[in-house]
């Protein structure tokens, strides 16, 4: 994700061009955040040392991952709405005001939280979560099982509570 000398630009120029035209949640929060760095707003409190990181360390993406562990945590359940991964539907473009809040309620976390690169949509991510899911399917043990998977899935699922999506959610963000 490297970029040519003279088109990195400064951070909001980074994130917007990130961002795009894009409508989904992420997209409406990227370009505010943009707008906010040059205000002085909270996320220049969260990202100062952050505006010359190469626009590969993704300073957008690894803030937007803070938030998303508040969410999961608990510590931002006002925000649960606007994730759709969490059952949510709010409109994505009303979730700025909400954000901005939980960037000045937790400054010191989620400058914290930009030292940890985000999960991406990497193929190599998917052996842990298959591994995990293939142990959650056929239980531990299940390789010596007098069994068949068929034969075992009704009752494993009988006896297994379904996962809430924030379970879900979390788990996934577990592999990070």
């Amino acid at each position: 994700m490297s970029e040519p000398a003279g088109l990195q630009g400064t951070l909001a120029d980074r994130m917007r061009r990130h961002a795009g035209d894009s409508q989904h949640l992420y997209g409406h929060l990227i370009r505010a955040m943009a707008d906010d760095w040059e205000a002085a707003g909270p996320v220049r409190a969260v990202c100062a040392g952050w505006e010359d990181a190469p626009a590969g360390w993704v300073v957008q993406l690894r803030l937007l991952a803070g938030v998303f562990r508040l969410v999961l945590s608990g510590q931002a359940p006002e925000l649960e709405r606007f994730y759709p991964c969490l059952g949510g539907g709010a409109d994505p473009a009303s979730a700025w005001p909400a954000v901005r809040d939980v960037l000045q309620a937790h400054t010191d976390q989620l400058r914290d939280a930009l030292s940890t690169a985000p999960q991406t949509n990497e193929v190599g991510r998917r052996m842990p979560l298959l591994s995990a899911c293939s142990w959650w399917w056929n239980g531990p043990g299940a390789p010596g099982s007098a069994c068949s998977s068929r034969e075992r899935a009704p009752a494993q699922l009988a006896r297994k509570s379904p996962l809430t999506r924030r379970d879900q959610a979390a788990a996934l963000t577990a592999f990070a």
